[in-house]
């Protein structure tokens, strides 16, 4: 955990001295807070479920998708209904097998190293969902 701290503390001491680089993080720096945000979670996901291991604990994370709610100004391509879909099934239906993954909202699961994969979220993207809903 001390070196996920490192890395936020990184983060935020780059941003604050403003050497913050944006090539630094993938996709030319968009979302680099959210996306250090989610780093940080995921390296935590996988902590947390080799010290909960003896217990039989599974700790996983989710990407929920990008959903239609008052933060995301409603645009999204799920409703909250639809998205609250995968959690419950990780919750209620996943095999104990499944210890320390990272689902995407579809219940694909996601090899959150590979920051090539397609199913990381786009600046571009997103600034195409924005011009589409006239904003």
């Amino acid at each position: 955990m001390e070196d996920i701290q490192e890395f936020i503390d990184w983060f935020l001491k780059a941003c604050e001295s403003n050497t913050f680089r944006r090539d630094d993080i993938a996709d030319d720096g968009s979302f680099a807070a959210y996306r250090v945000a989610k780093v940080a979670l995921s390296a935590a996901t996988i902590l947390q479920q080799k010290e909960l291991q003896t217990r039989n604990i599974s700790v996983n994370s989710m990407h929920p998708g990008l959903v239609r709610t008052d933060m995301s100004r409603h645009i999204g391509f799920l409703s909250a209904d639809e998205a609250a879909v995968t959690p419950l099934h990780l919750v209620l239906d996943v095999p104990d097998s499944l210890k320390g993954a990272y689902v995407w909202f579809d219940g694909k699961l996601i090899d959150w190293y590979n920051y090539n994969s397609d199913c990381y979220f786009k600046r571009s993207s997103y600034l195409q969902l924005l011009a589409e809903a006239g904003l």
